[in-house]
């Protein structure tokens, strides 16, 4: 058996790193590893970078009663607590290094094809409780996505371009199913334990204590208000109503999440997870509360939650924007097929040029797309050069000049003063680029673009300012975001993805600059991005 996918981007080798070295940590214990399948061999293809990992990266093991093997061809997961005290893994060659336990789920291309497998495995006896089962299994998830892109980006595979697109999304809708029930366990601080005989306060520990500046001899004299002044003003109503219906619906269980200033003088995420107990009549005789920093974990579902919406823009552009111009390259290139022998040269030429300037813009977008997706990934290497702008700019708009000579639109570039850019050079060229192409687009027939760059203070502001239609500020709004889903059509009824400002975004950020927009409907628009000097 192996898989047909041989060739990974380092840029999700690099992520897939983080999680095992995260599942290692978290796990505590020594080896967490991606497998993969090559023919009849299991390789290493991921170790975490742990103490004590015997696994190292490129090793191969023939199938003979490997725990990989059986979740393989079973497709399910394989919990073992202990080998040397099961029969049916008391021989199992991982033995031999000192391993003992191992939890680990399969790893499946969207098709089923199998990958390989994520798994865990531990030098000592280790049952995995379920709150370790669901973080491995969010991370089963996180990868199976990975792979599902990677495998679209390989458009010449044996798989139509419709069951690709349903399989990203049906992959992306068991990735958000997953992070509905998954809650990161990663403690990082011990808990504060709080304990209340009727209404009274009567013990709490060291923690808490300096959570709101009493020391725990002097706990009996805490005060509701004096806990309250502590919590966000945002969540001081929402905290009070949880608690006032959860006693008032005697609940033994309830868990209320808010905010509280802790003696840094900063805001943490804290869960409270009470016990409760009550009388006949219903009023409450004790609560035990355990008071529980959970700051990493909200950062972590909320970087999860962002990167999940990324993922669903860079599906929706993959489903849909893709889906278009191959649509039209199909239509017309069969059409010139079956109509070769009838068409003269002048009808056949015009079909030739659509498709190739079809082409051309979907050979575009899929390098803005990869671009993006490797500045995200943080494996966007910057290449500083100092560079006249001046000559850059007359580059960019000779490439693209043709599109506003259709239009009749004038382009300039005005500078007062030599000015000499320190960027990277090609990035540089990408958004000045987006921008001019986004200006020809909005700008009406015999319109007027001028290019621009100023210094101020430590910056090189770079604008590029158009007469056309204009924008209101609530479109102007939802022209950066990746998750807002946003483009309209050109003066010349010119179409789009609105990816390009986004793009144009990340690259400046990544440069340490800023980028914006200043536009009067039916004035013009003005785009302005800067670079450190």
């Amino acid at each position: 058996m192996k898989n047909s996918f041989d060739e990974i981007p380092q840029s999700f080798i690099n992520k897939w790193q983080n999680i095992v070295d995260l599942l290692a940590k978290i796990f505590g214990i020594p080896a967490a590893l991606i497998m993969k399948v090559e023919n009849d061999y299991m390789k290493v293809f991921i170790s975490s970078k742990s103490e004590n990992n015997p696994y190292h990266i490129g090793c191969r093991e023939h199938w003979n009663g490997l725990y990989c093997e059986t979740v393989i061809k079973s497709q399910n997961k394989l919990k073992v607590a202990n080998a040397l005290k099961d029969e049916k893994w008391d021989k199992n060659p991982d033995i031999k290094l000192g391993m003992i336990s191992y939890f680990g789920f399969p790893l499946n291309f969207p098709n089923g094809e199998p990958f390989g497998t994520i798994c865990v495995l531990d030098r000592n006896e280790n049952s995995y409780s379920e709150e370790y089962e669901q973080l491995l299994m969010q991370f089963k998830s996180v990868v199976e996505l990975d792979l599902a892109m990677i495998q679209s980006l390989n458009i010449t595979h044996d798989i139509s371009e419709n069951e690709l697109v349903d399989q990203l999304l049906f992959q992306n809708k068991k990735l958000t199913e997953s992070e509905k029930r998954f809650r990161t366990l990663a403690e990082i601080a011990v808990d504060s334990i709080i304990l209340f005989e009727g209404q009274k306060l009567v013990f709490a520990s060291r923690r808490f204590c300096e959570y709101v500046g009493i020391e725990p001899e002097n706990v009996d004299k805490l005060t509701a208000n004096d806990v309250i002044s502590h919590i966000h003003p945002d969540d001081i109503e929402h905290y009070g109503r949880e608690m006032q219906e959860s006693l008032a619906q005697q609940k033994k269980h309830y868990t209320i999440e808010f905010r509280m200033l802790n003696p840094e003088g900063n805001y943490e995420w804290l869960q409270n997870n009470t016990t409760a107990t009550y009388d006949s009549s219903g009023k409450v005789l004790q609560r035990i509360v355990q008071v529980r920093d959970i700051t990493k974990q909200v950062e972590l579902e909320n970087e999860l939650k962002k990167l999940n919406a990324d993922k669903d823009q860079f599906i929706r552009i993959l489903g849909h924007d893709l889906r278009t111009p191959f649509n039209s390259l199909i239509g017309f290139s069969g059409l010139l097929l079956e109509s070769l022998h009838e068409y003269d040269l002048q009808q056949i030429e015009e079909q030739v040029k659509i498709i190739n300037q079809t082409s051309l813009k979907t050979y575009e977008l899929l390098e803005q797309i990869l671009l993006w997706v490797k500045s995200q990934s943080g494996q966007l290497e910057l290449t500083i050069e100092q560079f006249d702008f001046q000559q850059e700019s007359t580059s960019v708009v000779q490439a693209i000049e043709n599109i506003a000579v259709k239009k009749g639109i004038q382009i300039d570039i005005i500078e007062t003063e030599k000015k000499c850019l320190l960027a990277d050079l090609n990035i540089f060229r990408t958004v000045l680029r987006n921008l001019i192409s986004n200006a020809i687009k909005f700008t009406s027939p015999d319109g007027h673009i001028s290019i621009s760059a100023e210094k101020k203070e430590q910056s090189i502001l770079i604008a590029v300012s158009d007469n056309g239609i204009g924008m209101d500020e609530k479109v102007m709004d939802k022209l950066w975001e990746i998750k807002n889903d946003y483009t309209s059509k050109g003066t010349n009824g010119e179409t789009g993805t609105g990816f390009g400002l986004k793009l144009c975004k990340e690259l400046v950020e990544r440069h340490g600059g800023k980028i914006w927009a200043e536009s009067v409907p039916g004035k013009g628009s003005k785009f302005i991005f800067s670079l450190p000097v």
